[in-house]
This record gives C-alpha cells, sequence and structure tokens, in this order.
C-alpha cells in the first residue's frame, strides 16, 4: 500500500500548489483507486482534502462513471457524492447525464437533488434543458431559483412569460427579485405590462420598488417612468448608495445632454466629506457547538468596539424574521467575512441550510468577478480549508488565542484601507538612461 499512499499524495500535493497533474499520472490513480479503498483513513484524506473532484474532472466519461460508481457505493457522505456529482457535471457527455438523471430519481440522492439538477444544467443537453424548464413550476423556491439561473445562463426566452408571473405572484421575494434581474438581462420588453401591475402592489418593500422601477427603466429609456421616478427619489435624497449608483450608471447610459447639477453638487459634496467611512461587515459561519457560538459573538463584538457595522444573526435574528432576506442583505455588505470550518464546509454543500443558501448567492457572483477583494476567508482550524469556490483567496488564520489581537488588528487595517506597508513613491528614471 506505500506506494498508493505516495501516489496519491503526489497528486494531492501537486493540486494544492495548483501544478498539472498529467494524464498518465491520471491514469494511474484510475489503476490504483480500488486499492486505496482498503487503505485505513485514506478516503477522510481524499474527501478532506476537498481536491478529489479535481481529479475526476479530468477523466473522460467513459473513465468517470464506473470509478464514481465505486467511490460513493453505500456512502451517506454528502459532501463525498456532491463532488462527484460536479466531477460528473463537468464532462458535457450523454452518459453523464443519464447517470445524473437516474441519481435524481434515487431517494438516496435526495439532498443532493439540488447539486444534480445544477450538473445536469452545466451538461446543458436539450433534453435536460427541457426537463429544467419543468422545475420552474416546482414547490421549492430554491429549485425555482436555480431554474431560472440555468435557463437565464442559456439565455432561454421560453421562461419570460412564466418570470414575469413570477413578479406578481410568487411567494417568495427571492425569486421575484432575481426574476426581475433575469427580466432586465433578456431585455425583452413584452413584460412590461406586468411591471406596472407589479408597481401596484402594496406587499413590496424599498428594494423590490426600486428593482421595478429599474427594470422599466432598462427596457423603456430615459424617459419611462422608471428612471423618472428614480430621479426623483435620488434628488429627495431616498435612494441608498448602492441604488444611487445604479442611476449614475442609467445616467451615464441614457447620455442625457442637459447636465443634472443635483447629481454634480452630490458628487462635489462628497468629495470635501473627510469623514471617516464607517465599514460594515457580514459574517458567514455555521452553528457548531457552544464554543465555537461564543468565539463567533466575540469576534463580531471585538469589530463593533472598533466601530465596524456587523451583520450577525446573533445580533438581529428572531423568531419570524426572513432568513433569506437577512442574507440577502448580508451578501451587499462591504466586507463579507467566512469563518471556515470543516463543518461550514459540509453544510455549505447540504441543501436547506443556511450556508448553502449563502453559497448560492456568492458563488455566482465569485465567478463573475464582483466580489473582488470583498471576501475573506478567517481559517479556525489547522488546515486551511474553504469552499470550493473560495480557493486561492488569502484568509487570516485565527486558531491561536495569543495571536488573535495581531490577527483583528489586520483585519481592521483591510477594513479602513490602512495597511502597515505600502509601496513607495516611484522614484527618478535611471541615470544610465541618460547616457
Amino acid at each position: 500500500m506505500v506506494k498508493e499512499e505516495k501516489l496519491l499524495q503526489f497528486l494531492l500535493k501537486k493540486l494544492k500548489n495548483s501544478n498539472f497533474v498529467t494524464q498518465n499520472e491520471i491514469k494511474e490513480y484510475i489503476e490504483i483507486l480500488p486499492n486505496l479503498k482498503q487503505t485505513p483513513n485514506i478516503d477522510s484524506t481524499i474527501i478532506y482534502s476537498y481536491k478529489i473532484s479535481y481529479i475526476l474532472k479530468s477523466l473522460k466519461a467513459i473513465h468517470i462513471i464506473p470509478i464514481i460508481e465505486e467511490y460513493i457505493e453505500g456512502s451517506n457522505d454528502v459532501l463525498k457524492i456532491n463532488r462527484c456529482i460536479e466531477a460528473l457535471g463537468s464532462i458535457k457527455d450523454d452518459s453523464c447525464s443519464k447517470y445524473l438523471r437516474n441519481m435524481l430519481n434515487n431517494n438516496k440522492y435526495e439532498k443532493s437533488r439540488f447539486k444534480i439538477i445544477e450538473s445536469l444544467g452545466n451538461i446543458g443537453l436539450e433534453r435536460d434543458i427541457k426537463f429544467i424548464k419543468e422545475l420552474l413550476t416546482d414547490d421549492d423556491y430554491t429549485i425555482r431559483y436555480l431554474a431560472i439561473k440555468i435557463l437565464r445562463g442559456v439565455k432561454s426566452k421560453d421562461i419570460i412569460p412564466i418570470i414575469s408571473k413570477f413578479i406578481l405572484k410568487d411567494s417568495s421575494r427571492l425569486i421575484r427579485l432575481y426574476s426581475l434581474e433575469t427580466l432586465r438581462e433578456l431585455n425583452n420588453k413584452s413584460v412590461i405590462k406586468n411591471l406596472y401591475l407589479a408597481l401596484n402592489k402594496t406587499d413590496i418593500d424599498n428594494e423590490e420598488f426600486f428593482s421595478i422601477l429599474y427594470t422599466l427603466a432598462v427596457l423603456e429609456g430615459e424617459y419611462s417612468k422608471g428612471f423618472l421616478d428614480i430621479r426623483n427619489m435620488f434628488l429627495k435624497g431616498d435612494l441608498t448608495q448602492k441604488q444611487e449608483d445604479i442611476y449614475k450608471k442609467l445616467y451615464e447610459n441614457f447620455c442625457i445632454n442637459n447636465i443634472d447639477e443635483n447629481v454634480e453638487e452630490k458628487n462635489a459634496s462628497k468629495k470635501n466629506d473627510n469623514k471617516i467611512k464607517e465599514p460594515t461587515v457580514f459574517i458567514s459561519y455555521s452553528w457548531e457547538d457552544e464554543n465555537h457560538n461564543k468565539w463567533v459573538r466575540k469576534f463580531a463584538d471585538d469589530l463593533v468596539k472598533n466601530r465596524v457595522h456587523v451583520w450577525l444573526d446573533q445580533y438581529y435574528c428572531k423568531p419570524g424574521t426572513d432568513l433569506t432576506q437577512f442574507i440577502s442583505n448580508g451578501v451587499k455588505k462591504d466586507y463579507i467575512f467566512v469563518i471556515c470550518t470543516s463543518e461550514y464546509i459540509r453544510k455549505s454543500e447540504e441543501l436547506g441550510k443556511g450556508v448553502y443558501y449563502e453559497g448560492s448567492i456568492i458563488k455566482p457572483m465569485v465567478l463573475k468577478g464582483l466580489m473582488k477583494d470583498k471576501i475573506i476567508p478567517i481559517f479556525r482550524e489547522d488546515e486551511n480549508i474553504v469552499p470550493d469556490y473560495l480557493m486561492g483567496m488569502i484568509g487570516v488564520k485565527m486558531t491561536d488565542k495569543d495571536n488573535y489581537k495581531i490577527r483583528l488588528d489586520e483585519l481592521l487595517r483591510v477594513l479602513y484601507n490602512k495597511h502597515k506597508t505600502t509601496a513607495p513613491p516611484l522614484g527618478e528614471f535611471p541615470e544610465f538612461l541618460n547616457e
């Protein structure tokens, strides 16, 4: 077994260092995989390194299915199963699609349903897309959200009649907001009537009301009710900072000739405002044992003592709180601190958990480059483990009590943009250039 273990460790080390794994090394790995099942503790070494999917994704479908069948046989480990499902979804092959659909019909994989559908969307065969369209009427709002996300990715205009009804009738606020965002991206004017009907609803909040106006502005242009109403809200000071930024982008895109003096005055006043900006932070973590939860609370308290506005469920959530809205508001903060533990990683793969929902919002934003320098992993265990979509991000290790204050100071400097070390001013050109 020494040979097998050494090869596996060699592959994992290469992957950890982001080095390329050759086809010959993969073939060797295929040959030793059955033997590894009999090696003590080797299974946990593979799974908790979070690298298995990178090896499996490199294999062709003809090899991958029998390996995965053997690998997850009799397993109830959701993380392990989800990694293998991701590997199947990365290969645009009919056999992988069939295998995933069979998994979807097996109650054993109920907890991985979301991941299976996501992988079918990644494969994107015609029958898979047809199946995903049917999920737009699913009772589970997370499945409806995923279906819209996949169909939006393939620019399917078949979803427009359905999601235009969502903005009026869907019970989930998340679905209504995401439907509006999708309508803006697909830019189809056939939904305008429903948008005006949605404006007359009495049960919508400021964010949803603004999103409807924003969609109208995109679809109808600079003289639409949507844009003019947003402009009036801006002049009255009724917009949030994010909404102001959207308004200014609309203003620039419409290329209005008349100078808006109010915009210039507002920008000028901001330039003259020397007040220190108070940063906002959303702390994403998993509920675990009492000691861990207390540590998170103390960490948040220490940030608050340094004039940081912290969005933490222990501060603001109570019975009756809309958790999805709480998380949606959280990811809009200046920074997101992700408290990385093994339990956090496990729950991030488990449908129905708050951590899973947070990941479903953050992951696509990371992949689109919308979270640049905004997410900071906080490592609470000896091994620096992170969700797959945060791999490669520099984090802060906070496992040592003696270094806690040093690490806290390091984070505060990031929040206030006051780094200890900065680049010196550019000097003169070298003298030899004048020779």
